[in-house]
């Protein structure tokens, strides 16, 4: 492991900042079920990058009021309880890129970053870097990313924080996400089927891919954009591609796990007509701009399928609400969702 140039000693422990000259970050953004974890492990495997799977401090931040200005000692040990959480997690569940970090040292790693802070004054935002810096370093890489699908929605305040950042931005055809989010098992830590509704999930697709069309205007070269089936198809070819985008090269051939499927230990299934034409009639233009035809059988409304779809309407209410009542995060996520979605429409 690399140590820090002053102090001898492993990156993880320092009781000062490490990170050094900025360097700009890379992030994930999309939508869940579309294969950013994959994603993210392809872009582990780009010389001298380390990439963190699936972290959502700026939302947690702006839950506990800590957006904006300098944290208070209370809002950072939030902030380090959260991130020592993470790590927990990528040990506990391994998926795909685990950090090389034995269960034990998670405490001591939290234990330094407080010592860090404990006289200095830091945001939100300056305390990621730092703390991925830590990773990039103890992992032997110099710069640093992350994946965080919905902060397609965080663009413009992610690049006043971060400036010169680059985003890889994914996405997969709607009518397969519906159908992975719509039969995930409900003791899946990737996502819960309650997530779904083929309204609001269509929509969901919509405001990302207009997003994704509008930042390619003011930030050309600072966006890369990737289709999920072009990643599962060929990796090595999208993984040469992130690498060049980033100024790098893959470190010999690409990895290919198996893929985080909601179907990995059951038979494929679909959604109904009705969900197709819902999601076809509020995204069909964007769909064909990204080369998803419509589907083969015409879409239609069918009124067998309205049980179905009150059902789910229920399980989505009750699972929101819920999920409000249990992680105040999950309001902040609601709120830009909604603040999104009212800004694409008017």
């Amino acid at each position: 492991m690399q140590n820090t140039e002053d102090a001898g000693v492993n990156p993880l422990f320092a009781t000062h900042p490490i990170a050094g000259e900025y360097r700009p970050p890379v992030i994930i953004v999309g939508l869940p079920r579309s294969g950013s974890s994959f994603l993210s492990h392809v872009l582990s495997q780009v010389q001298n990058w380390y990439v963190f799977d699936d972290l959502y401090l700026y939302r947690h931040a702006k839950g506990i009021g800590a957006a904006e200005g300098k944290l208070t000692q209370e809002q950072l040990e939030k902030l380090i309880f959260m991130l020592g959480w993470q790590v927990r997690a990528r040990i506990n569940f391994p998926k795909f890129h685990v950090p090389d970090i034995p269960l034990d040292d998670v405490d001591k790693m939290d234990e330094a970053l407080r010592q860090t802070y404990k006289d200095r004054d830091v945001t939100w935002h300056e305390l990621q870097h730092e703390w991925l810096m830590r990773l990039a370093k103890h992992h032997n890489c110099e710069n640093w990313g992350y994946k965080a699908p919905q902060d397609f929605m965080n663009l413009d305040m992610l690049n006043e924080v971060y400036p010169d950042l680059k985003v890889v931005f994914l996405y997969r055809d709607p009518r397969k996400v519906m159908a992975s989010f719509k039969n995930i098992t409900a003791d899946n830590e990737d996502g819960h089927p309650g997530q779904y509704h083929p309204w609001v999930y269509s929509q969901y697709w919509k405001m990302a891919l207009s997003t994704l069309k509008q930042a390619k205007e003011t930030l050309a070269n600072e966006i890369l954009e990737i289709k999920f089936e072009d990643l599962v198809s060929e990796p090595q070819v999208t993984g040469d591609k992130i690498a060049k985008f980033l100024g790098a090269e893959v470190t010999g051939e690409i990895e290919v796990k198996k893929p985080n499927s909601s179907f990995s230990d059951k038979k494929r299934q679909g959604i109904t007509p009705t969900e197709t034409w819902i999601c076809e009639k509020i995204a069909g233009s964007l769909m064909r701009e990204k080369g998803y035809a419509d589907s083969d059988k015409p879409a239609r409304f069918r009124i067998i399928d309205i049980p179905d779809l009150i059902y789910i309407c229920f399980r989505f209410t009750f699972y929101q609400i819920i999920r409000v009542i249990k992680d105040p995060d999950a309001l902040v996520s609601i709120r830009t969702y909604m603040g999104s979605l009212f800004k694409k429409t008017h």
